[in-house]
């Protein structure tokens, strides 16, 4: 390789970069090769570092060309970077001209062929650990993944399900289709029965919770199903169904009916109006907090014042009224749904553990009009395996330019439900862009 650097036929592709400078960014469509010459370029996903290249002839941004993608990383120079740039369409000359650069390239992707390889037998480990049935499948729903869990619910052996479709377990293909269409709308699903045929036990319903993968360019990738059998649940349902439908329950309704009305009826109006009245004093406060945060927010955001959001954000907490306890956390989108900045209440969890992670594969579906969207989330909980249910408000702020940025409040819908009587239900019928009482 260092034969190939001095040769003076190669100085037409040299370039050369400023520590801090941007030599490609991850997502765009170049697909040029570049063979380091000297100093340090660093590779950055996200806001994650992947690795540092200092070798002089070490190769990067090879990906690109080989696998006709955009850019999956960003690559930046941490020193003063020499190095050769071969446009995406002379590579091929390029390596017919200087054939030893071809092993270099070989080598390059066995490393990460190996690195991939470790981090799917991690996950084969982990997956067998888990009490739930854990499927992955790629974007055909063909079987990758199948732990020790799901051959002992479905009855059959990885070495039986691999590569093979999904499709084939359901008995009810109907349902099962119907299941997906919901999917793909939704992105995920969660704990819907479907039935499949075991080969054991003739049939079992399983509860079904499933989800889409996504690479970095948001293109869907495959699925992730988790299951757990829910035979039992169903058909002690189907028993009760049978008995209601042969009573006769028309007097004791009646009479119970008849009860309520003569003595529960004032206690139960008044609790209504007990409801009702915090349901729109929680609808006031939100509102009110956005109105405030939006115009606070405002200046600092559109100059990304990473000091003077994080004051602006902690400054509501510190105000809030501590009898008042449903909002947990304060959280700031830029348009492209990464996390910019967030504040929580002490000592829920650290600012840095948020930001940077992106919101992009949430739906924010709202009315057409809306300036909110209602979010259901699932956040890592070490009492919940398939992660504890998260509810957030998000609202649109002032736009930065031509971009849309989002605040979000994240509640602890617990404290809410005991204190005012709200739980998802209830949120999601409630309107946050108008004051109570106004058209």
């Amino acid at each position: 390789m260092l034969e190939l650097i001095n040769n003076p036929e190669n100085k037409k592709y040299l370039v050369e970069f400023c520590s801090g400078d941007v030599i490609f960014l991850e997502g765009d469509e170049t697909t040029d090769l570049y063979i380091l010459i000297s100093g340090k370029v660093i590779l950055v996903k996200g806001t994650m570092k992947i690795s540092e290249i200092s070798e002089p002839g070490s190769i990067f941004g090879e990906m690109a060309y080989l696998l006709n993608e955009r850019r999956s990383a960003t690559s930046k120079a941490l020193l003063d970077v020499k190095a050769i740039r071969v446009p995406g369409d002379e590579i091929q000359q390029f390596v017919d001209r200087f054939p030893a650069i071809a092993p270099e390239i070989t080598r390059r992707l066995a490393m990460r062929l190996r690195d991939t390889t470790r981090v799917m037998y991690g996950f084969k480990e982990f997956c067998d650990q888990m009490p739930d049935a854990v499927i992955m499948t790629d974007k055909e729903r063909r079987i990758l993944a199948w732990n020790r869990a799901a051959e002992k619910l479905y009855g059959r052996t990885w070495s039986q399900m691999r590569h093979k479709s999904l499709d084939q377990i359901y008995e009810d293909q109907a349902s099962y289709k119907q299941f997906i269409t919901e999917l793909q709308a939704a992105r995920t699903v969660r704990e819907k029965p479907l039935k499949i045929h075991h080969p054991d036990d003739s049939w079992r319903f399983v509860s079904t919770s499933t989800t889409m993968l996504y690479d970095d360019s948001h293109n869907v990738q495959g699925y992730l199903f988790l299951g757990r059998d829910a035979t039992n649940a169903h058909k002690l349902e189907q028993r009760h169904r049978r008995v209601w439908k042969w009573m006769v329950p028309g007097v004791i309704l009646l009479c119970v009916s008849l009860g309520i009305m003569l003595w529960g009826y004032p206690k139960f109006s008044k609790g209504l109006r007990i409801l009702d009245y915090k349901e729109c004093s929680f609808q006031k406060r939100i509102i009110r907090d956005y109105n405030i945060l939006k115009t606070s927010l405002a200046a600092p955001g559109k100059t990304r014042d990473l000091n003077a959001l994080t004051r602006v954000m902690d400054g509501y907490f510190v105000e809030m009224d501590p009898i008042f306890k449903g909002v947990v956390g304060l959280v700031l989108l830029d348009w492209n749904k990464k996390v910019v900045n967030a504040c929580f209440v002490k000592p829920i969890k650290k600012r840095s553990s948020i930001v940077g992670s992106s919101y992009s594969g949430i739906s924010f579906s709202r009315h057409e009009k809306a300036v909110y969207a209602i979010l259901t989330l699932f956040r890592a909980s070490p009492n919940h395996p398939l992660g504890a249910e998260g509810v957030e408000i998000a609202f649109k702020m002032d736009p930065v330019g031509n971009n849309q940025w989002w605040l979000i409040f994240q509640l602890d819908m617990n404290w809410l439900g005991n204190e005012y009587g709200i739980d998802t239900g209830t949120l999601k019928n409630m309107r946050f862009d108008l004051l109570p009482g106004t058209k």
